[in-house]
C-alpha cells in the first residue's frame, strides 16, 4: 500500500485533489491519523480490499498530511471511509468497523 500512497502523492498533490476526483474510477477513501490505533487496526483490511477489489481505486489520506482535504470534506473523526464514483460521494462512515467497511465497498463496486 505504501507504494501506491506514495504514487498517488505524486500524480495528485493536496492542492489538486478536487480537480483529480472526477477523473478516478470508482474510489474508496480511508482518512487516518498514524497516530491513531483504530486507523492501525483497519489499515491491514483495507489493504486486502485493495487486493480483492482491483477495479476500484483505494486511496489512503493522512489527516496530518492532507488537513485541506480532511476540511473539505468534514472529517471530524478518523478514521473515516468515504466512496466516491463519478466525482460524487455516494456513502461515508466513521470507524473500525469492518463489516461496513466491506459492505461499502461491495456497494460502491456494485454502482
Amino acid at each position: 500500500m505504501r507504494e501506491r500512497e506514495k504514487e498517488h502523492e505524486k500524480r495528485c498533490p493536496p492542492s489538486r485533489f478536487q480537480e483529480a476526483i472526477p477523473t478516478l474510477p470508482p474510489s474508496s477513501f480511508s482518512v487516518v491519523g498514524s497516530w491513531c490505533p483504530p486507523c492501525k487496526k483497519i489499515a491491514p483490511v483495507f489493504e486486502q480490499l485493495s487486493k480483492e477489489h482491483p477495479s476500484l481505486s483505494f486511496v489512503k489520506i493522512d489527516v496530518d498530511q492532507f488537513g485541506a482535504v480532511s476540511q473539505e470534506y468534514g472529517i471530524r473523526s478518523v478514521p473515516t471511509f468515504f466512496f466516491i464514483n463519478g466525482g460524487e460521494v455516494i456513502s461515508e462512515f466513521s470507524g473500525a468497523a469492518e463489516a461496513q467497511l466491506k459492505q461499502s465497498i461491495e456497494e460502491l463496486e456494485r454502482a
